[in-house]
């Protein structure tokens, strides 16, 4: 007995019914996966896009500060005086590939 064969019995179904529903499966995973790649692309991009282009603090924001502050002894900080080096080319200064693992992340 075949291997395919074996697993549809297991699951109480025909080879055709096994087959076609594995199919359906792996179709949905691949479709899912694609999604939420895209999904992370762009949402990567929209955060990138917010950290180089800050909003203003709205009200809510500043009120949030001025309570965090006194219990942590922080101190506000503007960060629009903070230099800022440039990178490096990432033509030249690109890690190897071999050995990390594929990440989303930025």
């Amino acid at each position: 007995m075949n291997l395919l064969q074996r697993a549809a019995e297991l699951c109480g179904r025909t080879l055709s019914e096994f087959v076609v529903a594995s199919a359906q499966e792996a179709s949905r995973r691949v479709i899912a996966g694609h999604a939420s790649i895209r999904r992370s692309r762009e949402e990567q991009l929209a955060f990138v896009q917010v950290l180089l282009n800050p909003p203003e603090p709205n009200a809510c924001l500043e009120r949030a500060a001025q309570a965090y502050r006194p219990r942590t002894g922080a101190q506000r900080v503007d960060l629009a005086r903070i230099p800022v080096e440039p990178c490096a080319d990432s033509a030249t200064e690109r890690p190897s590939r071999a050995g990390r693992k594929r990440s989303t992340a930025i």
